[in-house]
């Protein structure tokens, strides 16, 4: 067929023929629910741009926009993590460049990573989970922590004064004035280890690595960035 024999929509679509994942791709979660997801658009990128100004968190933009299959709210954190990093390895490529401050020298360093050599646990069951409390042995029913639930995990004291809602019953008791003066009476290896259930700890990606200071020789262990260059070009 000729270029004169074609339509618009017929000429954009041989342009974009060759664009990898031009079609939306089916990835498993660490979760297990499986979602479709598409690369990140000029659309897309216009949207972050005027997220600054609205207020709206440009993340859940990009997820709301970008993947189908599975709502928002009813994410797993970890599964939310998991499809930050998948969304820039299809939008931007594989390798993911950052600078991170050396915490012995103050050193600001570049480092880079591949993000699909980074290991991924899957959880075995999303619903909630029955643990023992490791000191005193109490049964405990917690839920997971979802992308819903972001306001209350911005930092260790906010989960800490927020923890009661993650926890559905301890030894069958579920009223939460009860479960509320408990928490607050618990030592810390069994706040820990309901912590570590709400976050899905040691599940999902894993977004921690090893980096070595260039100046000092420093070894470290640190959370991969999620910052506003995170959905740039490396």
């Amino acid at each position: 067929m000729s270029e004169q024999l074609k339509t618009d929509d017929e000429i954009i679509e041989d342009l974009l023929s060759e664009m990898p994942l031009n079609d939306k791709a089916e990835v498993t979660l660490p979760s297990g629910d499986i979602v479709k997801i598409k690369p990140i658009t000029f659309e897309e990128e216009k949207l972050l741009i005027n997220s600054a100004s609205s207020k709206k968190d440009p993340l859940n933009i990009l997820i709301d926009k970008c993947v189908e299959g599975e709502n928002l709210g009813s994410l797993l954190f970890i599964d939310k993590i998991y499809l930050l990093f998948k969304l820039r390895e299809i939008s931007f490529g594989n390798k993911y460049k950052f600078s991170i401050t050396c915490p012995t020298c103050k050193d600001v360093d570049s480092y880079e990573v591949e993000i699909d050599q980074l290991p991924i646990n899957s959880l075995e069951d999303s619903g909630p989970a029955k643990i023992k409390l490791p000191m005193c042995k109490k049964m405990m029913t917690v839920r997971r922590a979802t992308a819903s639930d972001e306001k209350y995990l911005g930092d260790t004291e906010v989960l800490m004064n927020n923890l009661w809602r993650f926890v559905v019953d301890i030894e069958d008791i579920s009223k939460r004035t009860i479960i509320s003066k408990v928490l607050k009476r618990l030592p810390a290896g069994d706040v820990n280890t309901i912590i570590g259930n709400v976050m899905c700890k040691g599940y999902g990606l894993q977004t921690e690595v090893g980096i070595r200071c260039n100046a000092c020789g420093a070894s470290n262990f640190i959370e991969l960035p999620l910052t506003k260059d995170f959905f740039t070009v490396s």
